[in-house]
């Protein structure tokens, strides 16, 4: 009997030492500070807490845990969950807390919180919409994936829509009055409503929207809009009433994650354009200016007017102050380059990409000294041989758009074999053997 109490009263004993031990080593919940620093996609807030080793926290939905053993390149749990998603406004802030041994730093691209030591959290509140990816330097095992949502539901998207469509159906009223006072105040209203409503569905800060009178604003009735000559009717519709939905559409894409995550720390631009003559699509650029205004960034968007469906495909517009500084991308492992590197904008393009724009520049500048003897035989009356010199220039833009489409194409079923090369074969034979072999060393 003395022996079983001396034993309980060793083991209460060596509890409370042992409380008392670590309490002295790691501070309570209640020790702790907060600190906050600021990068480009939002604010970091940091909760460097010290707490007791079992961690006695209470489940949060954006919390994300890095396991025990975490290092372990066969742990197959390092982190949970490895995905996490947050709505702007609602649960927007995600929390990492280390209940490994060793501490730990969460990169993002550009950015990190850390360390993280055991038995700390840090915060992070996104601010935009996107995706993130992030990992651990010292752990490849240690990665995972937060997507930030806008929150938008069906009737925000709704509302507005009827606030542009509100706007723009005053806008031609005032237009059809000639009164240019109320006119010039709701292109200004347009602006400011494009500009909100934008940066809510994208999920980040537009701080301007081209609205060009008589080109965007205000949008034509689809009553009033006709296919180009020679194309098969399709269906029509209006814009304004379709631009949060479209705008859903573009943040969702890939091409805009990618897009955003590097640009939207620079100031953005919305511009809609009105382009339903041509298969009834609308046309949406993004374009980013460096902070010397002297680059810009952009990528654009095709989205039917009726179905919305996007027409889009994968590109990037890098644009200076000289023809040079100025390219197009269209395939992933050129826009990825471009997005991974440092500068601003810039793209690279392999052997093959670069003969093939050389092709094309050079038959656009034939085309374009063919268009000038056009000119020039018009002006003075000289008809003769105007059928020819039309069929030298048709024949030349088909050359150049299917030089020029080889560059963004290596599928062997992409439009360009299907559509141009077809119309170019039955209207002048075989292509020529130069542009042949160039398309041939496309890898």
């Amino acid at each position: 009997m003395k022996t079983s109490l001396l034993i309980a009263i060793g083991i209460v004993s060596g509890i409370s030492i042992l409380v008392g031990f670590t309490t002295v080593l790691i501070p309570t919940m209640d020790a702790n500070h907060q600190k906050e620093c600021h990068y480009d996609g939002g604010k970091v807030t940091g909760f460097l807490q010290c707490t007791r080793i079992h961690m006695d926290y209470a489940l949060e939905a954006t919390t994300v845990y890095i396991n025990l053993g975490a290092l372990d390149p066969q742990n197959k749990n390092p982190i949970s969950p490895k995905e996490m998603t947050g709505v702007l406004g609602e649960n927007n802030t995600v929390t990492w807390i280390n209940t490994d041994g060793p501490s730990h730093f969460i990169n993002f691209e550009g950015w990190a919180i850390g360390p993280i030591h055991q038995g700390e959290r840090q915060s992070v509140t996104f601010n935009h919409t996107g995706v993130y990816k992030y990992f651990s330097a010292d752990s490849p095992s240690i990665s995972g994936t937060v997507i930030v949502k806008s929150g938008l539901g069906r009737n925000d998207l709704e509302n507005f829509a009827s606030i542009l469509a509100e706007i723009n159906e005053e806008a031609v009223i005032h237009q059809k009055n000639n009164n240019h006072e109320k006119s010039e105040r709701q292109l200004n209203l347009m602006k400011e409503k494009q500009i909100e409503i934008a940066s809510k569905i994208l999920g980040v800060d537009i701080s301007e929207a081209y609205v060009a009178e008589g080109w965007n604003y205000p949008f034509r009735d689809s009553s009033d809009i006709e296919p180009l000559p020679g194309q098969e009717t399709f269906p029509i519709c209006n814009i304004p009433e379709n631009i949060p939905f479209h705008l859903e559409t573009i943040k969702d894409s890939e091409m805009f994650q990618m897009f955003a995550e590097k640009y939207s720390k620079y100031p953005l631009t919305i511009d809609i354009s009105d382009e339903r003559r041509h298969n009834s699509m609308v046309h949406y650029d993004i374009i980013a200016a460096s902070e010397d205004e002297k680059y810009h960034a952009s990528t654009y968007f095709h989205i039917n007017s009726c179905t919305g469906q996007s027409g889009h495909y994968l590109n990037l517009h890098c644009r200076g102050p000289t023809q040079e500084d100025s390219k197009h991308a269209y395939l992933m492992e050129n826009i990825a380059d471009s997005l991974d590197n440092d500068t601003f904008c810039t793209i690279s393009f392999k052997p093959w990409q670069e003969k093939l724009f050389e092709y094309s520049e050079r038959i656009s500048k034939e085309s374009e000294k063919i268009q000038q003897q056009l000119q020039m035989k018009m002006e003075s009356g000289d008809t003769d041989e105007l059928t020819e010199i039309f069929s030298k220039i048709k024949r030349l833009e088909l050359l150049n758009r299917i030089s020029f489409d080889a560059t963004r194409n290596t599928d062997e079923n992409s439009k360009w074999t299907t559509d141009d090369i077809l119309e170019y074969n039955e209207r002048y034979g075989d292509l020529p053997d130069e542009l042949l072999e160039l398309i041939e060393q496309r890898k």
